[in-house]
């Protein structure tokens, strides 16, 4: 039995599979985040000066401070960048979905009811969900959350970092 490409129900389960994984990584990503603004947070002008080690919140480990203002940002970088990887691959698969719905269901009610049936991560709502969801008042809420998680958090997290650590670079 050969594979049908124009298949939909395949390709939503695909769209659903690939939004169930991305939905993971962006909780884990956003809770990062609050980790390292709690972390940076912590550290005081006396802890620089005395360069004392940082005790993480939560985990109880003390880490030096010099490593963890290089290796923290570096790591929210790359979970940044691996992210962004992961949701390009969605976009992907969601412009497919679409391109396969307008070509496929002709009439625009099975085709809000195919939208339906889709995760309900909110990147995905976004990129393929139901008009309702995509436009409006829930549209622009779920546009603002990806722009606050995904591009100003991370930015203003960094700045944090520099912001924290500047004192250290004096004699």
């Amino acid at each position: 039995m050969a594979l049908d490409p124009k298949d939909v129900g395949e390709l939503q389960r695909a769209l659903n599979d690939a939004a169930g994984k991305a939905s993971i990584l962006w909780t884990s990503f956003v809770i990062f985040q609050l980790y390292l603004a709690i972390a940076f947070g912590s550290v005081t002008h006396r802890d620089l000066f005395l360069e004392t080690s940082l005790k993480l919140p939560v985990l109880n480990v003390d880490l030096a401070l010099v490593g963890f203002f290089v290796v923290a940002p570096t790591l929210l970088v790359i979970f940044h960048f691996y992210i962004f990887l992961q949701l390009l691959g969605l976009a992907f698969k969601a412009r497919d979905y679409n391109t396969l719905l307008m070509r496929e269901a002709r009439v625009a009610s099975d085709r809000q009811y195919l939208r339906q049936r889709l995760d309900v991560f909110p990147i995905l709502q976004l990129l393929a969900g139901p008009r309702d969801q995509r436009t409006g008042f829930r549209g622009f809420s779920l546009r603002l959350m990806a722009w606050i998680t995904l591009v100003g958090s991370p930015v203003l997290i960094l700045l944090q970092g520099q912001v924290t650590f500047l004192p250290y670079h004096l004699e």
